[in-house]
């Protein structure tokens, strides 16, 4: 059975070979043939998982759902089926921003200088509908919320009007 440490290394693996891909553009193919693939835009195609391998570029969720960076899919025909989100050390290892709305506790761990007591309390401090709302959770000052910053985002619902 793998080791956490072998887990880690085999997603920063993955995350070196996706970066290199998704910056250059494009892939050997062999010898004398290049393969241009479509640059990977994480704010566009999101770094997801499908039956175990890490992709950026789009799928079509059955559910018809959104689709967010740190998703896992089971390939399944013509979509794929949502199965879950990825570990908390695997959107850690590839710097997958965690929204605070959303959350697992594992996943809020994964955040630098977050361990599982700052997750249960960042979840029992929900709603949070800033990144600042975080400074009010016994734990976390400025130098912390500083560390994690750019792993973080809020989504918050927008109510449609009423007409």
């Amino acid at each position: 059975m793998a080791t956490a440490s072998d887990r880690r290394t085999t997603v920063l693996a993955w995350a070196a070979g996706l970066t290199c891909i998704c910056l250059l553009g494009q892939v050997s193919a062999g010898p004398s043939q290049t393969r241009v693939v479509a640059a990977c835009d994480p704010a566009v195609d999101p770094l997801i998982a499908v039956d175990g391998v890490f992709r950026c570029e789009p799928v079509a969720a059955c559910d018809g759902g959104d689709v967010s960076a740190g998703d896992t899919f089971t390939a399944a025909g013509s979509c794929a089926r949502r199965t879950g989100r990825m570990a908390g050390t695997d959107l850690e290892a590839l710097a997958i921003p965690v929204d605070l709305a959303t959350a697992s506790e594992d996943e809020l761990a994964s955040l630098p200088g977050i361990g599982p007591e700052l997750a249960r309390r960042i979840a029992a401090a929900r709603p949070l509908r800033t990144i600042e709302d975080l400074l009010r959770v016994d734990g976390i000052g400025p130098v912390r919320l500083a560390a994690m910053r750019s792993r973080v985002r809020v989504t918050v619902a927008v109510a449609s009007p009423s007409g």
